[in-house]
C-alpha cells in the first residue's frame, strides 16, 4: 500500500518531534515517491521547518533551477546553509528512490540519489546550484517533521503524488547501503523512522524502526504499493506460493516435517 497526496494543501503525514529526530547533524532521508507533476514549485516533501526562524530542514521541489530538480535545504539564523540540488531527472507517474545525505561537517558527503524500479540509485548531484557555508547551527526541536510539510510560510503546499517507504536515518548512509536499501526498505543501523505507509489505513503510521515516532495521517487516500521487482523485494505472496507448493510435494513422497 501507499498514499495519495491529492489536495497539496491539506494532505499531510505529521511524524512528530521526539528527542531523537531533533537537530540531525548528519542524516539521510530515503523515500519511494511516484510524483504527480514536476512543475510545481516549492511543494514540500519532508521538512521540519521554523516559519519564525527561517531555520531547520526542507526537501522541496526547486522548479526555478528547472523541472524535475529536487533540492534539500538546511538553514540557520546567521546565514550558515546547505543547500542541495538534483538535475532535473525526476519525473512525473513513475516511482523513484529519491535519497539525500547530509553532513554539516563534510562538505563532500552532501548528496542526492535518485533509483527506479529498473536501476540502482546513483547521484544527481548538481554541483553548479548546491551550496555550503558554514556555520550551520540551529534548533529545530520545537518543530515536527512533516511528510508533505511547508517549506517557508502557512500557504506552501505539499509535493502531490504517491508515496510508500519512508526512513530517516541519524547518519550518512553508504552508497551501498543506499541501494541495499532501494530493493529492500528495512531498518539498518542509526535508523530514528522507518514508515511502510498504507498497510496500517490512513488514520496512523506506525514506526517500524522502535522508536515511537508514529505518524499522525490527515487527508491523504490509499494507493498501491511500489512493486518493487521480487528479484530485489520479497514477494509475500510469491513466497507462500512456493512455500505451500513445497510442502504439498513432501506431502506426495510421504515426507513429514517430522521425519525431514
Amino acid at each position: 500500500m501507499a498514499f495519495t497526496f491529492e489536495d497539496e494543501s491539506t494532505d499531510r503525514v505529521d511524524f512528530g518531534s521526539a528527542t531523537n529526530l531533533d537537530n540531525l547533524v548528519d542524516a539521510t532521508y530515503l523515500l519511494w515517491i511516484k510524483p504527480l507533476n514536476v512543475t510545481a514549485e516549492f511543494n514540500g516533501i519532508l521538512t521540519k521547518f521554523n516559519n519564525s526562524f527561517l531555520q531547520g530542514i526542507s526537501l522541496h521541489t526547486d522548479i526555478p533551477l528547472g523541472s524535475g530538480v529536487i533540492g534539500l535545504d538546511v538553514n540557520d539564523t546567521t546565514f550558515g546553509r546547505i543547500q542541495i540540488r538534483s538535475n532535473a531527472v525526476f519525473t512525473a507517474g513513475t516511482w523513484q528512490l529519491l535519497a539525500i545525505t547530509v553532513d554539516h561537517d563534510v562538505e563532500g558527503n552532501n548528496d542526492i540519489f535518485r533509483g527506479t524500479l529498473t536501476s540502482s540509485a546513483s547521484s544527481v548531484f548538481d554541483l553548479g546550484t548546491s551550496v555550503y557555508v558554514l556555520p550551520v547551527a540551529y534548533d529545530d526541536s520545537a518543530n515536527n517533521y512533516k511528510l508533505g510539510g511547508v517549506i517557508q510560510t502557512d500557504t506552501s503546499v505539499s509535493y502531490g503524488g504517491d508515496y510508500a517507504s519512508v526512513a530517516i536515518f541519524n547518519r550518512v548512509l553508504s552508497l551501498g547501503e543506499i541501494i541495499g536499501w532501494q530493493w529492500r526498505p528495512q531498518v539498518l543501523s542509526g535508523c530514528v523512522g522507518f514508515y511502510q505507509l498504507g498497510w496500517s489505513g490512513i488514520s496512523s503510521v506506525p514506526d517500524l524502526s522502535g522508536n515511537g515516532n508514529t505518524g499522525s495521517v490527515s487527508g491523504v487516500t490509499l494507493a498501491d504499493h511500489v512493486a518493487l521487482p521480487p528479484a530485489f523485494g520479497f514477494n509475500y505472496e510469491q513466497g507462500l506460493l512456493h512455500r505451500t507448493s513445497f510442502s504439498r510435494s513432501l506431502i506426495s513422497e510421504g515426507i513429514t516435517r517430522q521425519n525431514v
